[in-house]
C-alpha cells in the first residue's frame, strides 16, 4: 500500500480536538512512504463553538507537501437516522469511489464522528468491493455516555448500527485501551486481529524552542497558584439536563453510562475554592484558573454564580500553537472529566491529556477511574481527585500546591510520554493499515 485516503468531517481550517487527529496523521503519513488524500466538508466560513477556526492549523495545511484535500458539500434530502450529518456522510461515497477509480486510494480510513460515515463506508464496500476500509472511532459511539438517546429503543438501534459497521470493517481503531476492551466484549463478530488502539497525542514540533513569556496573563503577579485549562468546557451540555425538562429527558432517555456532566465544568473546583476561602485558608485567594478556549454564555454564567468567580479568567480561543505555548508556561494544568458511579471506568481520555503530559508540568486531574486518571498518576507530578466531589478537590488543590512548590524549572516529561508523539502514532497507523491491506489481499483461508 502506498496511497491512503482519510475521510474526516473535522479538518483544518477547523480547530478543536476533532481536527487534530486526522490532520496530524495526514501531516506525517508521507514520511512513512504513504501518499495521503483527505475528503472533508466544504464549510470554510461556517464555524461554531464546536468547530472554531484555527489559523495555525490552516497554515500547517497550506505548507504541507503531498496532502491532497477534496472538499464535499452536504447532499440535500437525506434523512439522518444516525446523526445530523448523514447527508454529508452519504455524499462522500461518490468522492471516495472516484479516487479509488483514479488509483489514488489503496485503502480508506473513516475517522468518526460523525458516525453516519458508516453509511459512506457501506456504499463504498458495495460499489468497490475489495478496497480495505478502516473505521477510526475517536469516541465509542453507542457505548459513549456523552451520546444520550431519546429512548432505549433509539439506543438499541444505534448499537445495532455500530455492531454491524464494526463487524463488517476490515480494520477498527479505538482511541483508548478501555474502548478497545469494550469493543471486543460487546461485538463478538469483531476479530481482535482486526482491532488496534491508537490514542490521541501531541506534536513534538509544537513544543520546540523557548515558549517565551506569557501574553494572556501578568507574569509578574506574585503569590498565585496559576492553573491553566485548555480546551472546551461542557457547561452548556450540562445545562441541557438541568431543571424539570432535564429531569424528564433523563427519565425517558437512555445512556450506556451513568455520567455526571457537571464534572466537565468549573462548578466543583470553584466550590472547592469557595470552601478554602470560608475556612480562611490562604490558598483560596491564591488560585487562578486561566481558561484558554471557546467559552459559552453557560460557562460564564456558571462561573459568575459560583461565589468564587474572581478566581477564573476567560481568554477565549487562540490558535493551537499559541495554546500549547501557554500550557508550557503554566504553573499547573487543569484536566476535568465527567463523574461516574463507583466501580465504573471512563471510556474516553480528553485529547488535551497528551499535550499536558508533554509539558512536564503538574496536572490537577479531576478524573474518575480509567485510562486518563492512570496516565496522570503515572506522570509523577500529577494529582488526582474525584471530579464531582468539592471536598476531595480541596485536598487535591492543597496537594497540588506542594507539588508546584517542589517543581524547579521546566521539568522534562517522562520518557514513556514519547509513545504518544504524533509521528510515532502515525507510524502505528501506517503499520496497522498495511496489515489490513495485506490481510484483505490474502487468499481465503490463509489467515
Amino acid at each position: 500500500m502506498n496511497r491512503l485516503l482519510i475521510v474526516s468531517y473535522y479538518f483544518p481550517p477547523d480547530g478543536g480536538a476533532g481536527a487534530q487527529r486526522p490532520w496530524k496523521f495526514s501531516k506525517y503519513l508521507p514520511a512513512t512512504g504513504i501518499d495521503v488524500g483527505v475528503i472533508t466538508h466544504g464549510l470554510l466560513g461556517d464555524f461554531n463553538w464546536t468547530r472554531p477556526p484555527d489559523s495555525s492549523l490552516a497554515a500547517e495545511l497550506d505548507s504541507a507537501i503531498g496532502c491532497e484535500v477534496v472538499r464535499v458539500p452536504a447532499a440535500e434530502g437525506v434523512a439522518g437516522l444516525i446523526d445530523g450529518l448523514e447527508g454529508w456522510s452519504v455524499a462522500t461515497a461518490d468522492a471516495v469511489c472516484e479516487l479509488i477509480d483514479a488509483g489514488r486510494a489503496d485503502a480508506v480510513v473513516y475517522t468518526m464522528s460523525p458516525f453516519s460515515l458508516v453509511r459512506s463506508a457501506a456504499i463504498v464496500r458495495e460499489r468497490r468491493p475489495g478496497t480495505p476500509i478502516v473505521l477510526d472511532l475517536r469516541d465509542p459511539w453507542a457505548l459513549d455516555g456523552w451520546q444520550p438517546h431519546k429512548t432505549k429503543w433509539h439506543w438499541r438501534r444505534q448499537f445495532q448500527e455500530m455492531k454491524a459497521a464494526l463487524e463488517a470493517a476490515d480494520g477498527v481503531i479505538a482511541n483508548t485501551p478501555e474502548c478497545g476492551r469494550l469493543f471486543v466484549e460487546h461485538f463478538p463478530g469483531l476479530d481482535p486481529e482486526r482491532l488496534t488502539v491508537i490514542p490521541n497525542g501531541y506534536d513534538a514540533a509544537d513544543f520546540e524552542g523557548d515558549p517565551g513569556e506569557p501574553s494572556l496573563w501578568d507574569p509578574g503577579e506574585e503569590g498565585v497558584l496559576r492553573i491553566v485549562h485548555s480546551g472546551t468546557l461542557c457547561t452548556l451540555v450540562q445545562s441541557w439536563y438541568a431543571g424539570v425538562r432535564g429531569a424528564v429527558k433523563r427519565l425517558v432517555g437512555y445512556s450506556p453510562e451513568r455520567i455526571d456532566y457537571s464534572g466537565r465544568t468549573l462548578v466543583h473546583v470553584l466550590e472547592a475554592v469557595r470552601r478554602l476561602r470560608e475556612t480562611g485558608d490562604p490558598l483560596g485567594g491564591r488560585v487562578r484558573i486561566e481558561v484558554i478556549g471557546t467559552a459559552t454564555d453557560a460557562d460564564k454564567a456558571s462561573v459568575a454564580s459560583s461565589g468564587a468567580g474572581d478566581a477564573v479568567r476567560f481568554h477565549g480561543y487562540v490558535p493551537h500553537t499559541e495554546a500549547v505555548r501557554h500550557i508550557r508556561l503554566a504553573e499547573a494544568l487543569l484536566l476535568p472529566l465527567h463523574g461516574l458511579a463507583k466501580g465504573e471506568r471512563s471510556r474516553i481520555v480528553p485529547g488535551k491529556t497528551y499535550e499536558y503530559l508533554a509539558t512536564g508540568r503538574p496536572i490537577l486531574g479531576l478524573l474518575p477511574e480509567g485510562d486518563a486518571r492512570e496516565l496522570v498518576e503515572r506522570s509523577g507530578v500529577g494529582v488526582v481527585a474525584e471530579p464531582c466531589d468539592p471536598g476531595d478537590i480541596v485536598r487535591g488543590l492543597r496537594e497540588l500546591e506542594g507539588v508546584v512548590g517542589r517543581s524547579v524549572g521546566r521539568r522534562a516529561p517522562e520518557a514513556w510520554v514519547g509513545e504518544f508523539e504524533r509521528r510515532a502514532l502515525t507510524e502505528r497507523l501506517a503499520g496497522f493499515v498495511e496489515r489490513v491491506v495485506s490481510r484483505a489481499g490474502a487468499p481465503a483461508g490463509s489467515g
